[in-house]
This record gives C-alpha cells, sequence and structure tokens, in this order.
C-alpha cells in the first residue's frame, strides 16, 4: 500500500513538473525529496525532509505534494514551506502550522483574496480570512496561492501565484459583513505524505 502511495505521489509530482501548470517564475528549480521525520503531533505541524541547503533548498522555499490526476490540478499541490536547513535536511512547515501564512486567493472570484492559516480551533482545517465580504465564494471553489507578499515581511518568501491549495468548503460572512471567513479543505492529506517537491531557486539565484 505503501508502494502504491509512493507511486501515486510521483506520478503526481512528475506530471506537475512536466506541465503547464509548473510556476515558469523566477527559474524555479524542482527538488525532489523524501519526509525522513514527521512531528509527533496529532496535528502535525512539520516534517523533516532528505534535501538541505547542500543541494540549494533555502529558508522560504514552498514545498508541494503529489496529487491523484483525478484532482485535475496539474499533478500537486501546496502543502508548506522551508523552516530550517542543515546541509543535507530541510524542515518543512505545514499550512497547519500557526506559524505559516500564505496569501492565497479563491480562483476565478474577483476580490476574493485572503490570508490562509490553520484555525485556532481546529488547526486541520484551513481558514482564508480577511476576504472582501462583498466577494462571491461557493463550496468547491479553488484556492491558489495569490503571489502576494506581505509588505511587513511576516509572510516570509511570496510563494508564486497559482500554486494549488485546496478546495472551499464553506464561506462565513462575518456579523460586521467586512470580511468573511472562508474553509478551505487542502488537497494533500497534511498527516500522510512521504515525497515532496520543493521549489529552489526563487529569485533566480541557484
Amino acid at each position: 500500500e505503501v508502494n502504491e502511495q509512493d507511486g501515486e505521489e510521483l506520478r503526481g509530482l512528475l506530471d506537475y513538473v512536466r506541465s503547464p501548470a509548473f510556476p515558469q517564475i523566477n527559474n524555479y528549480q524542482p527538488r525532489a525529496a523524501r519526509v525522513v521525520a514527521r512531528s509527533p503531533s496529532l496535528t502535525s505541524s512539520s516534517v523533516v525532509v532528505d534535501a538541505g541547503d547542500a543541494v540549494g533548498v533555502k529558508v522560504g522555499d514552498p514545498v508541494l505534494v503529489g496529487v491523484a490526476q483525478s484532482a485535475d490540478i496539474g499533478g500537486a499541490a501546496l502543502i508548506g514551506r522551508v523552516e530550517r536547513t542543515t546541509p543535507e535536511t530541510a524542515v518543512v512547515s505545514l499550512l497547519s502550522n500557526a506559524s505559516v501564512a500564505v496569501g492565497a486567493t479563491v480562483s476565478g472570484r474577483r476580490g476574493a483574496d485572503g490570508i490562509l492559516q490553520p484555525s485556532a480551533a481546529d488547526p486541520s482545517v484551513l481558514v482564508l480570512g480577511f476576504v472582501r465580504g462583498s466577494s462571491v465564494v461557493k463550496p468547491g471553489d479553488r484556492v491558489i496561492t495569490s503571489g502576494f507578499l506581505d509588505p511587513s515581511g511576516k509572510l516570509g518568501s511570496a510563494y508564486p501565484r497559482g500554486l494549488p491549495i485546496g478546495v472551499v468548503s464553506e464561506a462565513r460572512q462575518s456579523d460586521a459583513n467586512t470580511y468573511k471567513s472562508v474553509l478551505v479543505v487542502p488537497w494533500v492529506e497534511l498527516g500522510s505524505f512521504a515525497n515532496v517537491v520543493i521549489l529552489t531557486g526563487a529569485g533566480g539565484t541557484s
């Protein structure tokens, strides 16, 4: 079963790297890596992978996992970012980690941009917050990275625009109607994957 899952993930990653969906921005280089350790908590918020700065992996690099072709999103989806590196390994903070905030948008929905973070109540649920209250968002809509960079620098490095993240499960209007919170189910189950691809070389450096 593990081999089958591995095969599916690797096929997804290969399809992704070859597909038009792969970001051509800033000369990203895909680096395949395997998960060698996982944080023991149920809301697994970080993993260690077997590729580090010796092969160009840097803090802030986006990390993706292959998904089944049936998802029809180009083969891979964002699961987090590189938090720390050694020459041979990298610690990846997952989307379920409170320290990870991603500028994201609901694909095809005008004004539906916000910041994606885990829910404080349930880290397995992702919440796209600060979405304009007037925007129309429906369950089943796809959520992708917006390429937005927080001027304060709190969001770390910019993710290239268009990386798949997940699907809207619910949109909740706040009392004041200024903003809505959009609940997002990630494409990848954050507790169970074995292979990743790290997008290295952002900004044109190798």
